[in-house]
């Protein structure tokens, strides 16, 4: 049976001064070698997710942007994306002018 493990990263995977401590390093090489798929879950987008941690080479997939998207990160390809076509989000930006 395959366990996934999706996890944050601000305040969680991280630490208060933005960085990704050895000990979180470990836990997460532990956790792979144990056999879990690790998933970083994050509000950021894809280049928001720490080199330290797409480094340690354990993340098959990510979930990024509140959700909106989920990125295979050995091929580069998403297979799931929600995003909020670029004329409304122009008309919402226009709307603060």
């Amino acid at each position: 049976m395959k366990k996934l493990l999706a996890f944050d990263i601000d305040g969680t995977s991280i630490n208060p001064f933005r960085y990704v401590t050895k000990k979180t390093q470990e836990t997460l090489l532990k956790l792979h070698e144990e056999g879990y798929i690790l998933v970083p879950t994050t509000g950021r987008c894809l280049d928001g997710i720490p080199r330290r941690i797409l480094d340690l080479g354990v993340c098959e997939y990510a979930i990024t942007s509140n959700g909106s998207r989920i990125t295979n990160l050995k091929t580069d390809e998403d297979i799931y994306t929600e995003l909020i076509p670029d004329d409304k989000a122009n008309e919402v930006l226009n709307l603060e002018k």
